[in-house]
C-alpha cells in the first residue's frame, strides 16, 4: 500500500495535471472566441536570521503563476498554481457578474469554485500587497483556510451584493458564501457546510470598515469552528492606519487576537515605513500563554511590480519574557 507522502504527491501531480488540462483547454476556447488569456506571476526570494539557535537562511518563498481570462461577456475566471506548497492548486474558480442584472445602483456578483473565504481584510489580500513580510498572528491562526494551512481558500460558492449611491463607488459591500470548510482541495468530511458572511462600509475611498462571521464544523467528527471578526481601515496621504480584531471558538476553546497597523511613505512611491503590533491569546481560560510581535518595517519600490521588503520582528510572551527575534528580508516580483 502507497503511504500518505506517496499519496500526496500523486495527489500533487493530478492537481497540478488537472489545473494545466483545464487551462489548455480555455486558451484553446479562448483562441477561438478571440479571447485573451492572461498570465501573471509572484516570485519571492527571502532571507530569515532568527536571534536564536536556528541557522539563518536564504529561501524561495513563492514562485506561482496566475491565469485570468473572460469567456463571455459576464464571466470570467482565475487559476493560481503555487509550485512550492503541498496544495498546489490555490485558485479554481468562474465569476458572474453583471452590473444590469439589478435596478441601480446595485450590483451582483457570484462566485463558485475554490478561492479566498470572505473573512477579514488582512486574509483575503494578496501576499503582494502586505505592507509587512508575514500576516498578523491571529490571521495566520484563526481566519478561515489559514487556520488549516491552506492560504485562506476553500472550495464553495458566494454571492456578493455591492451598493454604489450617491456615486461613491462600491459604498456597501455584502459576501455570503457557503463552503466545504475543510480547507483546499478537500471535500467535504461531514453533513455540514460553513457559512461565511462578511459586510463591509466605504463611505469615501480613504475609509473603510467591516465585520465577518463565520460558522463551520470541520473533520470527521463535526468539530465546531466559529469565527468573528471587526476590521477598519484609513489613508491620508502617504499615511495609512489599518486593524482587525478576531475571536475564534473550537469546541470549548475560545481564542482571540488583533493588531494595529500604521504605516507612510517617506519617499513617495519609493521607500515606506511600517509600524506593527500583534496580539494573540490561543486560550482565553488559561493564563500566560498570550504572545505578542511588534514588528519594524521598510519597504523599497523598485517598480510597481518589484520591491524589497526588510523587517524585525520582537516577540514577547505576555510575562515580558523575550522570544525569538527576527530579522527578515524579501525581494518580491509581480510579473
Amino acid at each position: 500500500m502507497p503511504d500518505a507522502d506517496t499519496k500526496g504527491r500523486v495527489m500533487k501531480k493530478q492537481i497540478l495535471g488537472l489545473a494545466a488540462g483545464a487551462v489548455l483547454l480555455l486558451a484553446a476556447g479562448a483562441g477561438a472566441a478571440e479571447n485573451k488569456i492572461d498570465i501573471k506571476g509572484y516570485l519571492q526570494t527571502m532571507y530569515s536570521a532568527p536571534s536564536n539557535t536556528t541557522p539563518d537562511s536564504f529561501s524561495i518563498r513563492m514562485a506561482r503563476l496566475v491565469f485570468t481570462g473572460k469567456p463571455g461577456p459576464d464571466w470570467s475566471y482565475q487559476f493560481q498554481v503555487d509550485a512550492l506548497a503541498a496544495t498546489s492548486l490555490l485558485d479554481a474558480y468562474l465569476d458572474f457578474s453583471r452590473e444590469n442584472l439589478l435596478p441601480a445602483p446595485f450590483a451582483l456578483k457570484i462566485r463558485a469554485g475554490q478561492f479566498r473565504i470572505p473573512f477579514s481584510l488582512e486574509s483575503l489580500a494578496g501576499d503582494a500587497e502586505l505592507d509587512t513580510v508575514n500576516r498578523s498572528q491571529v490571521v495566520n491562526t484563526l481566519a478561515p483556510g489559514r487556520d488549516l494551512g491552506t492560504k485562506g481558500r476553500d472550495i464553495g460558492a458566494c454571492v456578493q451584493l455591492i451598493a454604489s449611491p450617491w456615486n461613491i463607488k462600491k459604498f456597501a459591500e455584502l459576501t455570503v458564501g457557503q463552503f466545504n470548510g475543510e480547507g483546499a482541495n478537500a471535500a467535504d468530511k461531514n453533513t455540514h457546510k460553513g457559512l461565511a458572511l462578511r459586510a463591509v462600509i466605504n463611505p469615501s475611498a480613504a475609509l473603510s470598515f467591516g465585520a465577518s462571521i463565520y460558522e463551520g464544523n470541520r473533520f470527521s467528527t463535526a468539530t465546531v469552528s466559529n469565527r468573528t471578526g471587526v476590521e477598519g481601515s484609513f489613508t491620508h496621504g502617504p499615511a495609512a492606519l489599518k486593524g482587525e480584531y478576531i475571536r475564534g471558538r473550537d469546541t470549548a476553546v475560545y481564542m482571540e487576537g488583533w493588531y494595529a497597523q500604521a504605516s507612510i511613505f517617506v519617499l513617495p512611491g519609493k521607500l515606506q515605513a511600517v509600524a506593527k503590533y500583534d496580539v494573540y491569546d490561543p486560550d482565553l481560560k488559561i493564563s500566560g500563554d498570550k504572545t505578542a510581535i511588534s514588528v519594524a518595517g521598510l519597504n523599497w519600490f523598485f517598480t510597481d511590480g518589484m520591491r524589497l521588503q526588510a523587517n524585525y520582528e520582537w516577540k514577547y510572551w505576555e510575562t515580558g519574557t523575550k522570544m525569538c527575534n527576527t530579522f527578515s528580508t524579501v525581494l518580491a516580483l509581480t510579473f
